[in-house]
């Protein structure tokens, strides 16, 4: 198995400096597969292309690269997260007041505890129906969030300015926030050279819209970019025990495959190891490893948190 150093140095070799443009990729395409070992291969189906060929390494590696904290090793489970932009869209409906809004505290706190560990820019945060006056100052970025979030302080802030209310559009607020970044992704000279997203939903059930209206076109423009199959990953992650819940989620993530586009969806509900009680302070790693990294990485997408198969 590759050791996430090999990943890192796949992934972040772009930017370090290239000197010339990359050429449009054309559908025959020679791609380097970061989550897997050997050779490149030529691969004309689009479902499940790897990024293009990168440029060789350079001969002198820096010892600590700018954008990867010193502390992190190669046998890390979590150091593929700097490779990402961690946006996080909390569902601040009716329904979630209460318990549930401490509880989504709680597990936002145990995230961004992992993920600003390796992503110095910290990480993004949206609501459902609450929108701050914060502008993002990027075009790829929908304004009204809350941005650079690094310390578990300003999310008990955050928290603290939001009061649960109304309805659970989910679909409108992915529409909202992909639609910069897939703008992006079209107006770049080479789609290998924008961030990915691990895009994070937090919720405790059903949306009162569609998510598929937002998911389905950007999985389809995605195929038509030839973007690497971890450019977007969108992880519905529910809290509390709401069987319809899960249920609905599973819906989603499950039937998006039969639209014949690539599966950038995944789905984890609340895991507590309380047996008793139903709940406990802190979410299982498993559960927060599949958490940030499931949509993006088949390889944690096919794991039962808990149980491997």
């Amino acid at each position: 198995m590759p050791t996430f150093s090999n990943v890192r140095d796949k992934l972040f070799r772009k930017s370090s400096g290239r000197s010339e443009k990359q050429p449009s990729p054309s559908r025959d395409i020679t791609h380097t597969n970061p989550y897997t070992s050997g050779n490149p291969t030529l691969l004309v189906s689009s479902y499940d292309d790897a990024p293009p060929e990168y440029t060789p390494s350079p001969t002198t590696t820096p010892q600590h690269p700018a954008s990867i904290p010193r502390e992190i090793s190669d046998n890390d489970r979590y150091a593929n997260l700097g490779n990402f932009d961690t946006i996080l869209l909390i569902d601040d409906s009716g329904s979630m007041a209460g318990s549930l809004w401490k509880e989504a505290e709680a597990a936002l706190k145990s995230i961004a505890e992992i993920i600003t560990k390796y992503d110095e820019d910290g990480i993004d945060i949206y609501f459902l129906n609450h929108k701050s006056k914060n502008e993002s100052g990027k075009s790829h970025k929908l304004n009204g969030g809350y941005y650079n979030v690094t310390s578990q302080r300003k999310v008990e802030q955050i928290f603290s300015s939001v009061r649960p209310r109304g309805a659970t559009p989910t679909g409108m607020r992915l529409e909202d926030i992909l639609r910069p970044y897939r703008k992006q992704l079209r107006t770049a000279n080479d789609v290998s050279d924008v961030k990915p997203i691990n895009l994070i939903v937090i919720t405790d059930g059903e949306p009162t819209d569609n998510p598929r209206q937002a998911i389905v076109p950007a999985a389809r423009e995605l195929e038509q970019l030839y973007a690497p199959s971890y450019q977007i990953g969108i992880q519905f992650f529910q809290i509390g025990s709401s069987k319809d819940a899960t249920r609905a989620l599973r819906e989603l993530d499950d039937g998006l495959k039969e639209e014949g586009i690539r599966d950038i969806v995944d789905t984890t509900p609340c895991q507590w190891a309380d047996e008793r009680a139903g709940r406990v302070s802190a979410l299982t790693g498993d559960a927060i490893l599949k958490a940030v990294l499931g949509a993006v990485d088949k390889r944690i997408d096919s794991m039962e948190i808990g149980r491997r198969r």
